[in-house]
């Protein structure tokens, strides 16, 4: 559905695909049908996912180009005959590569990789039973403590962008992957660094932008965003909407247009925060929802048999998986619109609640913070520990939040993607609003750490008292599931296609 390979050995790969291009010196460029192609007599763009300003036809120029969206694009240029491979700035699609001995494999399904000819990476492997996942490729950034590594996490596999096989690496966000056709040479540029487009923004002591700034802007390019999404993908769209202020915030934008669309969504019978009465009350406000209420064996057999039937990557986040596994055989064509990357872009997640109680509330242990967190949104109190208390309360509050957010910056898509091959989009993959925080003055960055104001300032009064008073949904979730024991079990079946592919 998602998927593509770009190769000069097509035995390096055992996928086959329903498309294919032939470029320069034996290269060949397989792709599946949710992939665009635009030709023109210079180039050839192929584009999978969604741009929010400007289409696929950006990328016939890449000089000065900041693209923006939740996509991959792969551009090949005819006359000097490279490829170059284009991530969005948060790598939402995973992308791959390996090159040596002038064999070259560039790709989005790293199961797809022979066993006959890839070796696994058993390094990887013994860090990810213990629970260790360097999935991601990342720069250091000297001045923002990683607060992942504290815990354990070793920063030179973490920053390297290492995979399950050995000599594959992950490409990274924001960045410019170019091979050269005539000498397998390759190049690495980065068009979105997030130390100098991200943390330095926070740190600049320039006039910040006020709440009423945020809101406002926030709300017009989400807005759009909505728009552009709706109308690529009209009856194919489903959206999975929840209690929580994201997917509220979806179902406002998309207003009366959502009365056409399927919705679906879960919770556990045994939920509280995400309760199955308040999810079954908004429910009553979709003509085509459908809505799972799962007991705890159920939930704990996706978690723990069901997902082995797609998973295809093992992953430190496979927290949204009900979602897409109760749907997908039913919605073969669907693409889910998720509010995945809410919490990155307001800073309304539990780790963000817990600075603001220590550094702008006044707490001084943790039973404190719990305390004053009550009335707000983000009060998440499952998932704080006398360690992290500690770990915050020992640095700033703006270092703390950046400290989290700079490490953390994907997004749960990331980890469902591959897993089902399945199209995810989110209204909030921008990188224009992600912007907005670090350039967010204290009163805006406060208001919306405890209480997500911005948004629920957008959200059309109908929605509000839908809104859970604290945030739930996945995360209550976490109490009860074995994220160790799942992970473990996604990796042994990885293993269990990687030997019989």
């Amino acid at each position: 559905m998602i998927n593509f390979c770009l190769t000069n050995d097509l035995s390096l790969s055992m996928r086959k695909y329903p498309n294919y291009i032939d470029l320069y010196n034996g290269f060949s460029l397989g792709y599946e049908e949710d992939v665009e192609v635009h030709e023109t007599k210079d180039v050839i763009v192929l584009l999978c996912g969604i741009m929010w300003e400007n289409d696929i036809d950006q990328f016939v120029n890449l000089d000065g180009l900041v693209p923006n969206g939740l996509f991959y694009a792969i551009r090949y240029d005819k006359y000097k005959q490279k490829v170059t491979v284009i991530t969005d700035f948060i790598e939402t699609f995973s992308i791959y590569s390996y090159v040596k001995n002038n064999k070259v494999i560039v790709t989005n399904k790293l199961i797809s990789l022979s066993n006959k000819y890839f070796q696994l990476n058993d390094r990887w492997i013994n860090l990810a039973i213990n629970g260790v996942y360097v999935d991601r490729k990342l720069i250091s950034y000297e001045n923002i403590p990683n607060w992942m590594c504290y815990d354990g996490y070793p920063s030179d596999t973490w920053y390297s962008g290492i995979t399950p096989i050995n000599n594959v690496k992950m490409v990274g966000p924001g960045a410019f992957f170019t091979i050269d056709l005539a000498t397998c040479k390759t190049s690495h540029t980065l068009y979105y660094d997030a130390r100098r487009d991200y943390v330095d923004l926070a740190y600049d002591v320039t006039k910040k932008l006020t709440f009423d700034e945020i809101t406002g802007l926030s709300d017009i390019i989400l807005r759009k965003n909505i728009d552009k999404i709706y109308k690529k993908y009209n009856k194919r769209l489903i959206p999975s909407i929840c209690n929580g202020i994201d997917g509220i915030h979806i179902a406002s934008m998309l207003g009366d247009r959502i009365n056409d669309l399927k919705v679906v969504g879960y919770t556990g019978d045994w939920f509280v925060d995400e309760s199955p009465n308040r999810l079954i009350k908004l429910y009553e406000n979709f003509p085509k929802g459908e809505l799972s209420i799962m007991d705890k064996k159920t939930y704990d057999s996706i978690y723990y048999e069901v997902n082995e039937l797609h998973s295809d990557m093992p992953t430190m986040n496979p927290s949204l998986m009900p979602e897409v596994v109760r749907w997908k055989d039913k919605f073969p064509n669907a693409v889910y619109l998720k509010g995945s990357f809410g919490d990155e872009i307001f800073w309304h997640d539990g780790n963000s609640g817990l600075v603001a109680a220590i550094h702008e509330l006044g707490a001084r242990t943790l039973d404190e913070a719990k305390k004053m967190l009550e009335p707000y949104y983000v009060c998440v109190p499952y998932i704080y520990s006398e360690r992290l208390f500690d770990y915050y309360k020992s640095k700033t509050l703006l270092d703390g939040m950046l400290s989290y957010h700079y490490y953390r910056q994907k997004v749960y898509m990331r980890d469902e993607l591959p897993l089902y091959d399945q199209l995810i989009v989110s209204p909030y993959v921008d990188i224009r609003l992600r912007q907005m925080m670090p350039l967010a003055d204290h009163d805006a960055r406060i208001r919306n750490m405890l209480d997500a104001e911005s948004q629920k300032v957008m959200i059309d009064k109908k929605w509000l008292s839908h809104i859970n008073p604290h945030k739930g949904g996945m995360e209550e979730s976490h109490t009860f599931i074995d994220r160790l024991k799942c992970t473990r079990h996604m990796l042994k079946f990885f293993l269990k296609k990687w030997y019989n592919s």
